[in-house]
């Protein structure tokens, strides 16, 4: 149950551009909270449940006080996509490192 002090603060998820004023608004919600660091804290769990839905993926979010303003902006880091190694290169450190560990353990 909400605290009778806690006030209605507002999320978007965006679509940013490269300049700040050039962007999208993908989706929005609303939620309570009784000051800013709460509503940081709940705006952190939102932004670890983004699902993307359909072609426009959120890459910004931003934080709208119960006035209206804007008070707050992060980036949301994408996926990055994995970096394949040879395999002959990853069995060539992953032995030299357990050479490396037998020695410091004296076998």
């Amino acid at each position: 149950m909400a605290s009778k002090s806690a006030k209605v603060w507002k999320y978007e998820f965006l679509a940013a551009r490269e300049s700040p004023d050039d962007f999208d608004v993908l989706s929005s919600s609303e939620f309570q909270a009784s000051n800013l660091a709460t509503a940081k804290s709940i705006l952190a769990n939102a932004v670890t449940a983004v699902k993307p839905h359909g072609s426009a993926v959120p890459n910004a979010i931003r934080l709208i006080d119960p006035d209206g303003r804007e008070i707050w902006r992060a980036r949301i880091a994408g996926p990055r996509p994995a970096v394949r190694r040879p395999v002959r290169e990853s069995r060539t450190r992953h032995h030299a490192w357990l050479r490396e560990r037998e020695k410091r353990r004296g076998y």
